[in-house]
Protein backbone atom coordinates (compact mmCIF):
# COMPACT_ATOMS: atom_id res chain seq x y z
CA UNK A 1 0.00 0.00 0.00
CA UNK A 2 1.31 3.68 -0.66
CA UNK A 3 -0.46 6.05 1.29
CA UNK A 4 0.63 9.84 0.00
CA UNK A 5 0.94 11.58 3.26
CA UNK A 6 2.42 11.18 6.69
CA UNK A 7 0.95 8.89 9.69
CA UNK A 8 2.43 11.05 12.07
CA UNK A 9 0.77 13.85 12.68
CA UNK A 10 2.58 17.14 12.93
CA UNK A 11 1.82 19.02 16.09
CA UNK A 12 0.58 23.08 15.24
CA UNK A 13 -0.93 25.63 17.41
CA UNK A 14 -4.50 26.77 16.95
CA UNK A 15 -5.95 29.70 17.33
CA UNK A 16 -9.01 30.46 19.36
CA UNK A 17 -11.88 30.77 16.73
CA UNK A 18 -14.75 28.36 15.70
CA UNK A 19 -13.33 28.03 11.95
CA UNK A 20 -9.71 27.03 12.53
CA UNK A 21 -10.61 24.66 15.55
CA UNK A 22 -12.94 23.41 13.38
CA UNK A 23 -10.30 23.37 10.44
CA UNK A 24 -7.72 21.14 12.50
CA UNK A 25 -10.96 19.04 13.75
CA UNK A 26 -11.06 18.37 10.04
CA UNK A 27 -7.71 17.96 9.54
CA UNK A 28 -7.31 15.42 12.29
CA UNK A 29 -10.35 13.21 11.22
CA UNK A 30 -9.13 13.19 7.52
CA UNK A 31 -5.70 11.66 9.21
CA UNK A 32 -7.12 9.40 11.32
CA UNK A 33 -9.54 7.99 8.68
CA UNK A 34 -6.96 7.45 6.65
CA UNK A 35 -4.93 5.29 9.45
CA UNK A 36 -8.48 3.45 9.81
CA UNK A 37 -8.39 2.36 6.42
CA UNK A 38 -5.09 0.64 6.61
CA UNK A 39 -6.24 -1.02 9.87
CA UNK A 40 -9.06 -2.62 7.65
CA UNK A 41 -7.04 -3.48 4.73
CA UNK A 42 -4.65 -5.16 6.89
CA UNK A 43 -6.94 -6.90 8.77
CA UNK A 44 -8.77 -8.20 5.22
CA UNK A 45 -4.76 -9.27 3.60
CA UNK A 46 -3.85 -11.14 6.62
CA UNK A 47 -7.21 -13.00 6.86
CA UNK A 48 -6.38 -13.97 3.23
CA UNK A 49 -2.93 -15.07 3.59
CA UNK A 50 -1.47 -12.20 2.25
CA UNK A 51 1.40 -9.88 4.11
CA UNK A 52 1.27 -6.70 3.83
CA UNK A 53 3.77 -3.70 3.67
CA UNK A 54 3.10 0.24 3.08
CA UNK A 55 4.95 3.06 2.35
CA UNK A 56 4.13 6.77 3.42
CA UNK A 57 5.79 10.35 3.56
CA UNK A 58 8.76 9.77 5.74
CA UNK A 59 8.58 11.49 8.95
CA UNK A 60 12.05 13.59 7.96
CA UNK A 61 10.56 14.97 4.86
CA UNK A 62 9.54 18.58 5.55
CA UNK A 63 10.02 20.39 2.24
CA UNK A 64 7.50 23.02 1.48
CA UNK A 65 4.21 22.96 -0.81
CA UNK A 66 2.85 26.12 -2.07
CA UNK A 67 -0.20 24.39 -3.41
CA UNK A 68 -2.13 21.04 -3.85
CA UNK A 69 -0.15 20.11 -6.77
CA UNK A 70 3.44 22.12 -6.47
CA UNK A 71 6.30 20.50 -9.10
CA UNK A 72 8.94 21.16 -6.93
CA UNK A 73 7.61 19.57 -3.97
CA UNK A 74 6.96 16.36 -5.81
CA UNK A 75 10.37 16.28 -7.24
CA UNK A 76 11.74 16.75 -4.01
CA UNK A 77 9.53 13.70 -2.56
CA UNK A 78 10.51 11.79 -5.40
CA UNK A 79 14.00 12.08 -4.51
CA UNK A 80 13.58 11.63 -0.83
CA UNK A 81 11.99 7.97 -1.88
CA UNK A 82 14.48 7.46 -4.61
CA UNK A 83 17.54 7.89 -1.91
CA UNK A 84 15.95 5.67 0.11
CA UNK A 85 17.72 2.38 0.60
CA UNK A 86 14.27 0.03 0.97
CA UNK A 87 13.06 2.13 -2.09
CA UNK A 88 15.92 0.88 -3.85
CA UNK A 89 15.71 -2.23 -2.99
CA UNK A 90 12.28 -3.09 -3.58
CA UNK A 91 11.98 -3.79 -0.18
CA UNK A 92 8.75 -1.95 1.70
CA UNK A 93 7.85 -1.15 4.97
CA UNK A 94 6.01 -3.26 7.54
CA UNK A 95 3.09 -1.98 9.02
CA UNK A 96 3.84 0.02 12.25
CA UNK A 97 2.36 -1.52 15.46
CA UNK A 98 2.70 2.08 17.24
CA UNK A 99 -0.72 2.53 15.59
CA UNK A 100 -2.24 -0.58 16.93
CA UNK A 101 -1.71 -2.40 13.71
CA UNK A 102 -1.77 -6.55 14.08
CA UNK A 103 1.93 -7.92 13.23
CA UNK A 104 1.82 -9.71 9.87
CA UNK A 105 5.11 -12.03 11.11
Amino acid sequence: MIRNAKLESEWEPVERGLLPIGARTISSLIRTQGIGDLFKIHLVAQEDGIDVKYADIPTDFDAPSAEPFDKNYMRALFERGYQDDRARSGKALRLKNSHNLPSTN
